[in-house]
C-alpha cells in the first residue's frame, strides 16, 4: 500500500511540475510584453517571430482573444497600428458588427439568407435571379477552402478564378458575372465587418469568340436603338393609334387595351434598354 501511495503522489508532483513548465515555456515564448489602451490591448514579440511585434485584445462578448500581427519590428510604429486596431475593434462593436470573420461558408450562407430576406421578399429580385447568385458562390467555395475565415484571404486570392473555370468548361461572359456576385459579397461583408476589404482583385477579362459574338447578338448598337424608338415613337404616336384603331372598330374588335398596350410595351423597351435590368425585376416595378 505504501509503494502504491507514493507511486501516486509521485505522479501527482510529475504532473503538476509539468504544467508549471509548460506555463514557463508560454510565458518565456512571448516577450517584451507591453499593455496600451488603459491596458485593454497587449502588444508582445514572440521567441520566434524574428522581431515582429503582434497585439491581442480579450473581447468579452465573444470569450476570446482578438490576436494580430502589426507586420513592423519599430515598437512605437506597432503602438500606432495597435492603437488603430482598438479603435476598429471598438467601432465594430458600436455597429453591432462582427469582430471575429467567419467562415467562408457561413459567411456565404449568411448572405444569401441576406439577399433572400430583403431582396427576394421585396421583390428587388426573382427566386430565379436568387438561386443564380447562389450558384455563382458555389463556384467561389469551390475555388477557395470554404473551411478557412473569410478574412484569411487577401484581394489578391482570387487572380487564379478564371483559370479555374475555364478548365472546368466556363465561358468567360459567364465568368464575368460570377465575378460581379462574388464582389458584391465581398462588399457586403466588408460592410459587415467581416473582413477589411471591398472588392477582389480579378485579373481583366476580355470576351473572345463565341462569347464576344453572344454580347453582340443580345446587344444594341447606338444605331439599331435610336432606330427602335424612333419606330416606337411613329408606333405610339396620336396617327398611328387611331389608324389602328379604325381597323379594330371595323373588326369589331375592342382597341383600348390593345393600344394601351402599345404604349406599355414602349415603356417597357425603354425602361430594359436603359437601366439593363432583367424581365423579372421589370415585372416587379410598380
Amino acid at each position: 500500500m505504501k509503494g502504491q501511495v507514493l507511486a501516486v503522489d509521485f505522479e501527482k508532483r510529475a504532473l503538476k511540475d509539468t504544467q508549471h513548465k509548460s506555463e514557463n515555456d508560454k510565458q518565456s515564448f512571448y516577450i517584451n510584453k507591453t499593455k496600451i489602451c488603459n491596458d485593454a490591448v497587449t502588444i508582445f514579440q514572440t521567441a520566434k517571430s524574428g522581431g515582429i511585434w503582434h497585439m491581442r485584445a480579450y473581447i468579452a462578448d465573444d470569450g476570446k482573444y482578438h490576436h494580430k500581427s502589426l507586420r513592423t519590428k519599430d515598437k512605437a510604429s506597432a503602438i500606432e497600428k495597435a492603437t488603430y486596431e482598438h479603435a476598429r475593434l471598438l467601432l465594430l462593436k458600436a455597429e453591432g458588427k462582427a469582430i471575429f470573420s467567419p467562415t467562408v461558408y457561413k459567411a456565404v450562407e449568411q448572405y444569401l439568407q441576406h439577399r433572400y430576406d430583403y431582396d427576394v421578399q421585396m421583390g428587388s429580385i426573382t427566386v430565379g435571379r436568387w438561386s443564380t447568385i447562389k450558384t455563382h458562390l458555389n463556384w467561389f467555395k469551390a475555388f477557395v477552402n470554404a473551411e478557412y475565415r473569410l478574412d484569411n484571404y487577401t484581394a489578391k486570392a482570387l487572380m487564379d478564378y478564371q483559370r479555374f473555370r475555364r478548365e472546368k468548361g466556363a465561358k468567360d461572359v459567364t465568368i464575368a458575372n460570377e465575378q460581379a456576385a462574388i464582389n458584391h459579397f465581398c462588399k457586403w461583408a466588408y460592410d459587415e465587418g467581416f473582413h477589411n476589404m471591398p472588392k477582389y482583385v480579378f485579373p481583366t477579362t476580355k470576351l473572345r469568340g463565341e462569347d464576344r459574338a453572344a454580347i453582340r447578338r443580345a446587344t444594341f448598337t447606338d444605331e439599331e436603338y435610336k432606330a427602335c424608338y424612333k419606330d416606337l415613337q411613329t408606333w405610339c404616336s396620336k396617327a398611328a393609334k387611331k389608324k389602328a384603331a379604325a381597323k379594330l372598330i371595323d373588326a369589331a374588335l375592342g382597341n383600348d387595351e390593345r393600344l394601351f398596350n402599345r404604349d406599355l410595351f414602349r415603356h417597357w423597351f425603354l425602361i430594359q434598354a436603359n437601366t439593363m435590368m432583367r424581365n423579372g425585376e421589370l415585372f416587379g416595378l410598380k
